[in-house]
């Protein structure tokens, strides 16, 4: 009997597109490949690349020609936002038999399948046939993550915002929707099979609707989707602060299994950067919406990510970001260095900044994020919270590891049986990079909040 064939797939970059992989992964399981770990010995490779800086353009660059190499007799295909921006460069490396734009991403299943069962060549005269015919589709819904305790659950893709910096619209193309419908049958499924949290996650989310005319409908898809049984925990991955309405801000104040955590990125506290930028939002608008926030969510936890060394910034450019980042308190905070990203607005820009000064920027941006990171979990100590459990124990310390509603980590001494669980607990110890904490017997409250950050 002949040995079914075997795949592996490696992500790399962002959320949305984890999703896509695992939408891949289901169209080559229900093809009948079996998935194996991502090294030796697969039958076909699938890389999903990312682009959205050039640091990130190399590394995808680096695990495809790395695959290729070590698999020469296995099928290597590329995928992803790199496979959008340098498409030449993957298909003149060695050992790549096919490359597929985002756009074509819902090919990719059908053709590893019928490459590894018929050869490569038939398989690309069968793939041409029905790019004749139809658009190309990932599986309408996924339910089968892995591991992953939280999956995240893909409701649009595209962008239409246009920063100066960001390669991403060039490669996703427009915004474009999924149907409500859809998402809620495929959350619903997920939680059918004993999934408790779901991020929502877009590489626009806010932009949910838009294309549509009803900027309205992500508060309406939220809306139903936190009526699902069996569903405890709902998160928004990134959200532009634009698009953080009154509606949305009362759904987070008003329903205990919203999550309170946002992650709304500020890329800089400088009003004259994020003209640069083509940000659509001054600092003064940025700081209001988080105080209306706060007023309704009290203790929200607040993730940001920043971007140091933009051309043009200044001194002075760079402590306006500090103080922002002050005044906010966030509670987690990303720095990327700027780098060119060949094909966007702001490589034309003059004023490019020295690397010594980007890497002295980004270090004290860093020592700020421990501190306010720290400053944040210690609000957490003595008080009681709930842990969602993940599969996997930390690799350091071998406690059980997972996340409380805020988005804190926490590690925790208990047994397997717990894992993919909601665990009340205690919160013992506050570090910059997670807490510690110990089971409770009694549950914490579902709505469990922490108080207001002072000043």
């Amino acid at each position: 009997m002949e040995q079914p064939k075997t795949f592996a797939v490696e992500t790399l970059g962002c959320k949305a597109n984890q999703y896509d992989s695992h939408a891949i992964r289901t169209d080559l399981l229900a093809r009948g490949l079996v998935e194996v770990p991502f090294g030796p010995g697969a039958d076909a490779y699938v890389v999903n690349t990312c682009s959205v800086t050039s640091v990130a353009g190399r590394k995808s660059r680096q695990v495809v020609a790395q695959v290729a190499r070590e698999n020469p007799r296995a099928l290597v295909v590329a995928t992803g936002c790199y496979a959008d921006t340098d498409r030449e460069a993957l298909l003149r490396m060695k050992g790549v038999d096919r490359v597929f734009r985002n756009a074509e991403k819902g090919f990719a299943g059908r053709y590893v399948a019928e490459a590894l069962h018929r050869g490569p060549e038939l398989a690309r005269l069968d793939l041409l046939a029905h790019e004749s015919c139809r658009e190309p589709a990932l599986p309408a819904r996924v339910v089968d993550f892995g591991d992953q305790t939280r999956p995240f659950v893909k409701i649009q893709d595209g962008c239409d915002l246009l920063c100066t910096y960001c390669i991403i619209p060039k490669t996703r193309g427009g915004l474009a929707s999924r149907a409500p419908g859809d998402v809620i049958e495929e959350c619903r499924a997920l939680c059918e099979t004993g999934k408790k949290e779901i991020v929502l996650t877009g590489i626009h989310l806010g932009g949910y609707g838009h294309d549509l005319a009803r900027p309205e409908l992500l508060v309406e898809l939220l809306e139903k989707l936190l009526e699902l049984p069996g569903l405890e925990r709902l998160r928004l991955s990134s959200i532009e602060v634009q698009e953080v309405r009154d509606d949305l801000i009362a759904l987070a104040a008003s329903h205990p299994r919203f999550c309170p955590h946002f992650h709304i990125p500020l890329q800089s506290g400088s009003d004259r950067v994020l003209r640069r930028m083509g940000r659509r939002y001054a600092r003064a608008d940025y700081l209001g919406t988080i105080e209306r926030i706060r007023e309704r969510v009290p203790r929200v936890a607040l993730n940001t990510d920043v971007i140091v060394g933009f051309p043009g910034e200044t001194e002075e450019d760079f402590e306006e970001t500090l103080s922002a980042l002050r005044v906010v308190g966030f509670s987690r905070l990303h720095v990327f260095p700027y780098s060119d990203r060949r094909g966007t607005p702001a490589t034309r820009l003059p004023g490019k900044i020295d690397p010594r000064t980007v890497a002295a920027r980004k270090a004290r941006i860093a020592r700020l994020a421990r501190e306010l990171s720290l400053e944040f979990h210690r609000g957490f100590v003595g008080r009681e919270a709930r842990v969602l459990v993940e599969r996997r124990r930390d690799p350091r310390t071998g406690l059980l590891t997972g996340y409380t509603d805020h988005y804190v980590k926490a590690l925790l001494e208990g047994a397997d049986e717990w894992m993919e669980e909601l665990v009340p607990v205690r919160v013992e110890e506050a570090y910059p990079d997670r807490v510690t904490a110990r089971r409770v017997r009694s549950p914490a409250p579902t709505a469990a909040r922490c108080p207001r950050r002072p000043g």
